[in-house]
């Protein structure tokens, strides 16, 4: 996943002062930064809060999209909320051999939930009618 934005690990863009002034915020849907990732199969991802520490992040997967295969520097807790969201896994061999197809799919349903270790290569498809929504949390950077 390749995403530029100069706001990424500070949003809201005050966060540092929040953090150091303990100061208790409210954050609506609407204040999220709208983010538009893929370069073929386009999907949104809007982000709640992102700093160096933590990126949350609700992502709407269209019908019969797909995202490109993407690895992060921490761990990711996914939390499906609407639709059947399929999660491809590469494994190992993956990594180091282009010709292997051996890999693992997984079918989260609503309210299920799933962890991806950090520099774990996977990918996400939506081959259900209408749009796949979960909430993303990576940790510590994407």
């Amino acid at each position: 996943m390749t995403i530029s934005n100069a706001n990424l690990y500070n949003w809201p863009a005050n966060i540092e002062q929040l953090r150091e002034e303990r100061i208790l915020t409210v954050l609506p849907e609407e204040n999220n930064l709208q983010l538009l990732i893929g370069s073929e199969n386009i999907y949104s991802f809007s982000v709640v809060c992102s700093s160096d520490e933590i990126t949350i992040a609700k992502m709407v997967l269209p019908t019969n999209r797909y995202s490109e295969i993407e690895a992060h520097e921490g761990d990711e807790f996914l939390n499906v909320l609407k639709g059947r969201l399929i999660v491809t896994v590469f494994t190992e061999e993956e990594n180091t051999n282009p010709d292997s197809v051996s890999r693992y799919a997984y079918q989260i349903n609503p309210g299920e939930k799933m962890f991806i270790p950090e520099g774990c290569r996977h990918m996400y498809k939506n081959l259900t009618p209408g749009n796949v929504e979960a909430v993303v949390a990576i940790a510590p950077r994407l």
